[in-house]
């Protein structure tokens, strides 16, 4: 890898900006990377797991300067998506603290505009992120936005509710209030075996819902 003396790395973006192309390559910076690290997410959790890691571990600068880009230029829609690409990797790497700061920088400006989905899931994985830190009050309050936006959208947002509430339920768990875990992870579990043909989901929603009970 090659790396650029400070003074001209500044020169070169001096130059960029003359020849007007600054906005053209910080939109296509982010838009690979978002690509990249959606490409990675899933294989964090297969037997390249390693490999994935060290990838952006490398690239970690180059998304966070993405990230900065999406939040600057207000496409929040793309930050959000980069975000819920990665809490696997930032949960291995010790990363969650300013993987929190950066979904708070990007809530404070999500509107309407941003889909209900990527709005549901980044809440979700704030609240899972949240629980991984300690930090009950936050996880709650994350998983009831997650719950409350899933609910609001009516069946259109039926298949979210579901992982909406296991964001919700892991912040009840972090306060020890396992009845209203074990009821919370029981619409979990209902919705997955309703709604969902993928027994590993339900079979994990199970998983989840004997430790509650015990």
């Amino acid at each position: 890898r090659y790396r650029f003396l400070e003074t001209i790395r500044e020169y070169a973006l001096a130059k960029l900006a003359e020849a007007g192309e600054t906005l053209r390559l910080r939109h296509r910076h982010l838009d690979l990377f978002l690509a990249r690290a959606e490409e990675a997410g899933p294989k964090l959790f297969d037997a390249y797991q390693q490999l994935w890691l060290n990838w952006l571990e490398g690239e970690h600068d180059n998304i966070r300067a993405a990230l900065a880009w999406a939040l600057e230029c207000g496409r929040i829609e793309a930050g959000l998506r980069l975000a819920i690409a990665l809490p696997r990797f930032w949960e291995i790497r010790g990363y969650v603290q300013e993987a929190l700061t950066w979904f708070e920088r990007l809530f404070a400006h999500a509107d309407e505009e941003v889909s209900l989905a990527i709005r549901v899931n980044a809440f979700t994985y704030a609240a899972f992120l949240a629980h991984f830190m300690g930090k009950a009050a936050a996880t709650i309050a994350y998983g009831r936005k997650a719950v409350a936006l899933a609910e609001s959208a009516g069946d259109e947002g039926q298949p979210l509710l579901a992982f909406a509430l296991s964001g919700l339920s892991s912040g009840t768990e972090a306060l020890g209030d396992f009845q209203t875990t074990f009821a919370l992870q029981e619409r979990v579990v209902q919705l997955t075996r309703s709604s969902s043909e993928d027994l590993i989901l339900l079979g994990m929603a199970l998983l989840v819902q004997g430790g509650t009970a015990i």
